[in-house]
């Protein structure tokens, strides 16, 4: 690394120990990491940086103390390596992060201390019992033996992998879904205030799917130990997982931060980019054909049918929707309606939104500079 590299971490530590641990527990800050042309991670992705290629680049997020952080994003777009960073298995090119106050580049050991790591795979697992595995890693993370092997017991019961045919199986034996656990537990097994899952359900079936986010819920709620919450940070690709559990999101796309926040915040920045403020109604009653000219018409909305005599309205008449409808279906005796439901637009919704936002974005300005080349050159 150069001298003004170096320098320029220097500063960026500086600042980032400048802010308060209390509003945040894990934030990055231009945090980059430049795989050099060649390699088979620049093969993969990104843009060209400094003769390499950006897999994360110019990262800023924040984490708040006690929160869920859904870190999402398609497949390659810089999670994993963004978290590896993190937990001190990758050195950044460039930027730097703070894990409650303690920054990766100059405070490490002490960042790794008070977090819990769960890594995407492992390619191969010891041909070892549960609770002599679980008590050799409770020590690699300053645990006495006998308390090591306490919570062990505690926990593999917590997760419902306590039965004696269980214990007595080496673990290279064991199911995925009973190894996803027990990474989830050694990740657990110290209580640290930080946890950081990578993809913690890839290739899991739905059942070990659904068992491994209750087990999550449970430890985020206090159901492992009352007086031990963590802060967590997950990546996924799969929205509705992360959807159901984070307290907030971050989207992820070609090693850029392209949205920060609660849903429904993003939904609102989407709103405000596109002056989109569409609102969509499910509509339930008998002989609602017998409507839809008026409502299209009245509310300049648009209008579909379902086989189940549903009618779905996109309208950016809100407001006026109810009080619309209700003097529609006056003039209809024939016409009932039963219910109306606002429609929530889900995360993979407003993921394709902001990913199509930023292309066009991206786009705009690749042919900015392209005109700007062509008028120096002229």
């Amino acid at each position: 690394m150069n001298t003004s590299t170096i320098a320029s971490n220097s500063s960026i530590n500086r600042e980032i120990e400048g802010y308060s641990s209390s509003a945040s527990i894990i934030r990055t800050l231009s945090l980059t990491k430049v795989f050099p042309s060649g390699s088979l991670s620049s093969l993969l992705r990104f843009s060209h940086n400094g003769g390499g290629r950006a897999v994360v680049d110019n990262l800023n997020l924040t984490v708040p103390r006690g929160a869920i952080y859904g870190y999402l994003g398609p497949n390659g777009a810089g999670k994993t390596t963004t978290i590896k960073m993190l937990v001190g298995l990758l050195r950044p090119t460039r930027g730097t992060a703070s894990l409650r106050g303690y920054t990766i580049h100059d405070h490490l050991r002490e960042a790794q201390r008070l977090t819990g790591y769960m890594p995407d795979t492992i390619h191969r697992f010891p041909a070892m019992k549960a609770i002599a595995l679980l008590e050799t890693l409770g020590q690699y993370s300053g645990l006495d033996r006998s308390v090591a092997r306490s919570r062990a017991l505690d926990m593999l019961s917590w997760a419902c992998l306590d039965g004696q045919n269980v214990l007595d199986t080496k673990v290279n034996r064991w199911s995925a879904g009973m190894q996803r656990k027990l990474l989830f537990i050694q990740a657990m097994l110290h209580k640290p205030d930080i946890l950081i899952l990578d993809e913690p359900t890839a290739n899991l079936d739905p059942v070990a799917r659904r068992e491994f986010i209750e087990l999550l819920n449970k430890a985020t709620n206090g159901g492992f130990a009352k007086d031990w919450r963590a802060t967590v940070l997950i990546s996924s690709h799969d929205l509705p997982e992360v959807e159901e559990i984070s307290t907030k999101i971050g989207f992820l796309n070609h090693g850029k931060l392209i949205a920060e926040g609660t849903k429904e915040i993003l939904r609102w920045t989407i709103k405000q980019a596109t002056h989109e403020g569409t609102t969509i109604f499910v509509v339930s009653g008998t002989n609602l054909i017998k409507i839809v000219k008026e409502i299209r018409d009245r509310l300049d909305a648009t209008v579909s049918t379902t086989p189940r005599d549903k009618l779905i309205v996109s309208t950016k008449h809100a407001n006026d929707f109810f009080n619309t409808v209700a003097g529609i279906v006056a003039n209809h005796p024939d016409v009932t309606i039963t219910d109306i439901a606002q429609e929530e637009e889900n995360l993979e919704s407003i993921f394709l939104k902001l990913e199509k936002l930023t292309r066009v974005r991206d786009e705009c300005g690749e042919r900015g500079l392209e005109k700007k080349s062509k008028v120096k050159g002229e």
